[in-house]
């Protein structure tokens, strides 16, 4: 049995995209690729690394997180860079949106859910 529940990589990827986010209020164990972000939310939330989601670029220093909402529903996550985009606007992202790791410029490509700070505690 493949994480995910199949017993083929198709089966085990279609069950995952059919299992809820969440059971009793709490993120579900089962889910697998973008289905950790909602777990890594609630890990940050309960150490208090909550912070402000905002449209002001200052606002977001080098190692971040945000998550964002992906059409279809899909939860996606990447980390602020120290890196500025070329018109030195905006910081760059790091995320792997299936391509294997990338750095873009894509902090407002996407409805922001939640913005994290967090330093090891």
């Amino acid at each position: 049995m493949l994480p995910g529940g199949g017993r083929t990589r198709r089966q085990a990827r279609e069950r995952s995209h059919s299992v809820p986010l969440s059971v009793a209020g709490r993120p579900d164990r089962r889910i697998h690729r973008h289905g950790h972000v909602p777990n890594l939310q609630v890990f940050f939330r309960r150490r208090g690394a909550e912070v402000a989601a905002t449209r002001n670029p200052r606002d977001y220093a080098p190692g971040d997180l945000v998550t964002w909402m992906l059409p279809g529903n899909l939860p996606h996550i990447g980390i602020v860079t120290g890196r500025r985009t070329p018109d030195g606007e905006r910081p760059m992202i790091v995320h792997n949106i299936g391509n294997g790791p990338e750095l873009e410029d894509m902090l407002w490509r996407f409805p922001i859910t939640t913005h994290f700070r967090y330093r090891g505690q």
